[in-house]
């Protein structure tokens, strides 16, 4: 069984990028469950992808810092790079999204915005 489910921040905005059908990119920072031998959190940065409606959904409500848990399926893509390296990608096909970040806390759209607000966290972003 394939399935992964994760709750973090979302590093940045996420993008629209147009196949065939819909479709966005974004980032979440995940910190992880327990300290290194420091005694600071960890935190991994996990690419996604959205398709269709569900894409559609992320790129109107989602923004940079929200709060954001995500179902879906992990998934890695090889390629050749331009030096001639073998490189991997893995990233989350999204299956679905909910909201973490209460209603009243969400921000606005970058173009609705008054003002900038930073998202207080312990996360480095």
């Amino acid at each position: 069984m394939n399935t992964i489910i994760l709750s973090g921040n979302l590093v940045r905005d996420p993008e629209a990028r147009q196949a065939q059908v819909q479709c966005c990119h974004f980032t979440i920072a995940v910190q992880r469950r327990f300290r290194n031998q420091q005694g600071q959190y960890e935190t991994d940065f996990i690419d996604c992808v959205a398709w269709r409606q569900t894409a559609e959904f992320v790129l109107k409500h989602f923004h940079k810092g929200n709060k954001i848990a995500v179902t879906g399926t992990l998934q890695k893509h090889s390629y050749d790079a331009q030096d001639g390296s073998r490189r991997a990608i893995h990233e989350v096909i999204v299956d679905s999204v909910e909201f973490l970040t209460p209603k009243d806390k969400q921000e606005a759209p970058i173009e609705k915005r008054e003002e900038y607000t930073e998202v207080q966290d312990d996360l480095p972003f």
